[in-house]
């Protein structure tokens, strides 16, 4: 159980990176667009 919880908070770590990334990479695509 110890291990899966691990794993999901690895995991929402990730998520949350990879959000981030996402809104930046929309972001720079949108200023440089103009």
């Amino acid at each position: 159980e110890v291990k899966a919880a691990e794993k999901v908070g690895e995991i929402e770590k990730l998520h949350a990176k990879i959000g981030q990334l996402v809104v930046e990479r929309d972001f720079l695509a949108k200023a440089s667009g103009r």
